[in-house]
């Protein structure tokens, strides 16, 4: 085999072993941003949990406190009933007042009636010892014995007179006093029906906060079970995404891992690309290009996620790398191939996104480094499209 057909196979397995190498690099920061996203999201759900906790425990409070405020409302509604029970008692004791203080006016007014006729008599009677006491001055002697009688009777009927002025005048106390009375308790029961209405009129308001607190207690009870499920069921996922971000602690080592020993087998093969580089093969910079670019490529993700401390100063344009000073050489025989030609615009493009993307990647700006890496691989495949069919040339 010529050291043509090696150096090919070479620069192959080497553009395959860097391939392997890039996409295990490319792995590794998928790895590493699902491993961040896993902490963060471990991290979230743990906050989430402690919250979710101190809602639980503050939703139970509010459960038992609106329980209190139904317990109270039910037992201020079964107050506001037996005060109102009592009010309707007292109302029908006051009636029954009334009732007895109209029998015991009655009772005074027909003893006024009684007093009256006694007064009537009373006055016939001083007016017929006044005749009898004439009629005794008449008879002389004899009627001696009937006037003392008749003075008798007379101061008896004037001393009934006065005792029935002083009832009457106590009667018509005691009718004022009765009457008094039943004033009152007529104004007292109309206060009693104005109490007993305002009553009702607060019961019916406390049936309906009873009946608000009660709904609430009843939902805030709801919604402190259904808190008490999510705790737990963010509780689960918690341990569920603690299970996720060890494996993808695990997966990430095991990434670290591979790509390291995928820089390995990149480095061994190097070393034999540049053995081979050493040695004087026809156009064996075509070959070795077409590797350069994927080496380019794989420095840059390496400085991207950490794996390279490259510079960007430490980068030249694309006059200067391998395939530059070849194809800018003076005694090129190539120059007349229409494929060569096509290297030269995308060949710039590769160093120029390059380049920018190193400067991003320095300034951790990683999205707008990646930007120009992307556009780097655009151009780069451009250049091994050239460079295959350059070589495709050569060997005709």
């Amino acid at each position: 085999m010529q050291l043509k057909d090696i150096l090919s196979n070479v620069v192959d397995l080497s553009m395959s072993s860097v391939d392997v190498s890039v996409t295990t690099v490319n792995i590794l920061s998928y790895g590493r941003g699902i491993q961040s996203a896993a902490t963060s999201m471990a991290g979230a759900i743990e906050e989430l949990s402690i919250s979710i906790g101190e809602i639980e425990d503050s939703a139970q409070r509010s459960s038992q406190s609106a329980r209190e405020s139904s317990q109270l409302t039910g037992e201020g509604l079964d107050g506001l009933s037996s005060l109102r029970n009592q009010i309707l008692e007292t109302r029908q004791t006051f009636g029954a007042i009334a009732g007895k203080t109209e029998e015991l006016r009655e009772i005074v007014s027909n003893l006024g009636k009684v007093v009256d006729l006694i007064s009537k008599i009373a006055a016939q009677t001083n007016l017929l010892a006044l005749n009898a006491t004439i009629e005794a001055a008449r008879a002389g002697e004899h009627g001696r014995g009937f006037a003392v009688v008749a003075g008798e009777v007379k101061s008896l009927s004037r001393q009934t007179s006065d005792s029935t002025d002083v009832i009457r005048k106590q009667i018509d106390t005691l009718g004022s006093a009765f009457s008094q009375v039943i004033d009152s308790v007529t104004k007292s029961q109309d206060a009693v029906d104005t109490v007993v209405s305002l009553a009702e009129n607060v019961g019916q308001r406390f049936e309906g906060i009873n009946h608000n607190a009660t709904s609430i207690s009843d939902k805030v009870a709801e919604l402190a079970d259904i808190i008490s499920q999510q705790k737990l069921a963010v509780g689960q996922l918690s341990r569920h995404m603690s299970v996720v971000k060890d494996q993808s602690t695990n997966n990430l080592e095991a990434v670290e891992h591979l790509a390291d020993q995928s820089d390995r087998s990149v480095q061994l093969i190097e070393n034999w690309r540049a053995e081979l580089a050493a040695k004087d093969i026809e156009n064996k910079v075509i070959f070795l290009a077409k590797a350069d670019h994927l080496i380019w490529k794989k420095r840059l993700l390496d400085m991207a996620f950490g794996r390279s401390d490259l510079k960007a100063s430490e980068l030249t344009d694309h006059t200067l790398c391998r395939l530059g000073k070849w194809y800018y050489s003076p005694d090129n025989r190539m120059r007349n191939l229409p494929s060569f030609a096509a290297i030269e615009t995308p060949h710039k493009k590769v160093h120029y996104h390059g380049i920018e993307a190193a400067k991003h990647f320095e300034a951790h700006q990683l999205d707008d480094g990646m930007a120009h890496f992307h556009k780097l691989e655009a151009a780069s495949q451009e250049v091994l499209e050239a460079l295959n069919e350059l070589a495709r040339q050569t060997l005709m």
